[in-house]
């Protein structure tokens, strides 16, 4: 895994989650302390949310369609994505997902190691509101979550979130992800 894929695995890691990694790199998950799958497949069949941290969107084309994880990713599923895509892409992603069943959040994330370990990232999420809905996280187990702020219509087809994703105790049980209808888009 990368530096901040494994920061942020390492954190939700250290809230309780059950956290388990696949890195195209065979044993770099390893490497980075996580608990890891030897394929895509066997991720995406046991998971319900998934955390994808790529380099490029490159690489989110080759993981969601090559290695597999839209065939082995059952219906609901959410896909958390947080590379930050070329956006003459994403698009591509959101309806690869949408055929297959899964619920597809662009959520690039702003901050480096050292805030998603101490659970400190801000994230830029698009989606259906039914994919944000699902990706938010609920009751005890809520370990992601947060500060809102509105972000407009960029995406013009999905709405936008900018979403402050903290795991700090405070917040476990108040912070929560919500649309914000009333945004002003400046150009």
């Amino acid at each position: 895994s990368g530096l901040l894929g494994s920061a942020m695995a390492r954190r939700l890691a250290s809230t309780g989650e059950e956290v388990v990694a696949w890195n195209r790199t065979p044993g770099k998950a390893e490497q980075a302390g996580l608990r890891s799958e030897m394929s895509v497949s066997a991720v995406a069949e046991r998971a319900k949310v998934i955390f994808l941290c790529l380099f490029d969107s490159a690489a989110v084309r080759a993981v969601l369609c090559e290695h597999g994880l839209l065939v082995s990713t059952g219906r609901g599923t959410v896909v958390i994505d947080t590379t930050t895509n070329d956006y003459r892409t994403v698009g591509d992603f959101h309806e690869a997902c949408r055929q297959r069943g899964v619920l597809y959040v662009e959520a690039p994330v702003l901050g480096s190691v050292g805030p998603a370990l101490q659970g400190k990232l801000t994230a830029l999420a698009s989606c259906t509101d039914e994919a944000f809905g699902a990706a938010k996280p609920r009751g005890r187990r809520q370990r992601l979550g947060g500060r809102c702020k509105p972000a407009g219509d960029l995406a013009q087809q999905y709405p936008d979130y900018v979403c402050r994703v903290t795991a700090d105790d405070g917040d476990i049980g108040r912070g929560h992800m919500q649309r914000f209808q009333d945004v002003e888009t400046r150009t």
